[in-house]
């Protein structure tokens, strides 16, 4: 009897073994209702668009943890501090006696705009190569070109509301306290270009050198540092060479001074003659810094441009 069961238990074994074999050999198919995409193909100008967006929320910190936000809206509002104190001494004393105009106003917030470029940049191009996205970005309509400028005009629409917010805020201010509001406002009428043209100035060098610098490193920290040394060194180097020197060598070496040289040619666009610092110690001609400004900022987005061209995806 024992045998008997030993043996049948033994072909019933050896009959589930064979069944569990044959359905591994064959295996099964699961239809668990994928979809091929059938919506619009939007191309490239969506691809560039969302790019942009992207990086826009990426410097603001949207999206990401409160301290990703602290730094770039804590330095608008430090940007904003001294429109405010402006606007507090206009109303109470006059705009004429207002330490801050809307020619030397970048004067007073230079290094906060310096701060906001110096962790914007690094933020907008080192992620992608440190976590090795660029293949894909580069696999489809997008090409290289197309990154470099969305990611430029992210870092450029950032900048420009540092720059402009307080201006505007100056400009609303002081038309809001003057006796007569219309009468500001039809007077002043050639300030809002002026004031545009130097915004976008000041933006765009800011934004080219950064990127070109932080183009060069995968690490945010690296890239940071390296562009922050890079701008505020060289400013240093040049006042002091001209403090000790005094001749006319020092003061063209002055326009190497690459943190100083968009806040003093954005006076061009004012014509108003330099009042203290570095421009006023030198005292060379307003569009000779312009110019040079125009020329660090072609240098540098083809540096950039040259960078992501041989860039390995």
């Amino acid at each position: 009897m024992e045998a008997g069961r030993t043996g049948e238990g033994a072909v019933r074994a050896d009959a589930v073994g064979e069944q569990a074999a044959s359905a591994a050999v064959e295996g099964r198919i699961f239809d668990l209702g994928y979809q091929p995409y059938r919506g619009p193909r939007e191309g490239r100008r969506r691809a560039v668009a969302t790019l942009f967006w992207s990086g826009l929320r990426r410097v603001w910190g949207v999206g990401r943890p409160f301290r990703a936000k602290l730094a770039p809206w804590g330095l608008l509002a430090l940007a904003l501090i001294p429109a405010l104190i402006g606007l507090g001494i206009a109303v109470l004393v006059g705009q004429v006696f207002s330490p801050f105009r809307y020619d030397n106003y970048y004067q007073h917030i230079a290094r906060v705009i310096l701060l906001f470029c110096t962790l914007a940049a690094p933020e907008l191009l080192c992620p992608d190569r440190q976590q090795r996205v660029l293949s894909l970005y580069f696999s489809r309509a997008l090409s290289r070109g197309d990154y470099v400028l969305a990611r430029l005009a992210a870092l450029l629409a950032a900048m420009l509301a540092v720059c402009l917010a307080p201006q505007a805020l100056l400009y609303l201010g002081s038309t809001l306290a003057a006796p007569d509001t219309l009468g500001y406002v039809r007077h002043n009428l050639d300030v809002i270009p002026r004031v545009l043209g130097a915004a976008l100035l000041v933006s765009l060098y800011f934004s080219a050198t950064a990127l070109a610098v932080a183009a060069y490193s995968p690490r945010r920290i690296y890239a940071a540092a390296a562009y922050f040394a890079v701008m505020v060194v060289s400013t240093l180097a040049v006042t002091s060479l001209h403090a000790t020197l005094d001749t006319d060598l020092s003061r063209y070496l002055s326009l190497l001074a690459l943190s100083e040289v968009p806040v003093i040619a954005a006076g061009r666009f004012f014509h108003a003659a330099p009042q203290g610092g570095l421009a006023a110690a030198v005292d060379l001609p307003l569009m000779l810094w312009l110019l040079v400004t125009l020329a660090d900022t072609a240098v540098a987005l083809l540096v950039l441009v040259y960078r992501y061209t041989r860039v390995e995806a």
